[in-house]
């Protein structure tokens, strides 16, 4: 599998996140996807958590770029 692929949060996640980010709230989100506000805060939890992951990273490796360049 290409490495973009695997860097990519589920397309479902995505999906949720536009619905609450359109309609303005979870109850709303979750009557348009026809599931429950609950599977809505999950998924949207599990972004955040996926998003936060993908900057800790990232700055790690900046940090680490950082002390590499001034040792």
């Amino acid at each position: 599998m290409k490495k973009y692929r695997t860097s990519l949060p589920p397309l479902d996640l995505l999906i949720f996140f536009e619905a609450a980010h359109r309609r303005g709230t979870f109850t709303a989100c979750a009557e348009e996807l026809h599931v429950s506000q609950a599977a809505v805060s999950k998924r949207i939890r599990q972004l955040e958590a996926a998003a936060f992951a993908k900057m800790r990273l990232s700055l790690e490796g900046q940090s680490q770029e950082l002390r590499h360049f001034l040792t």
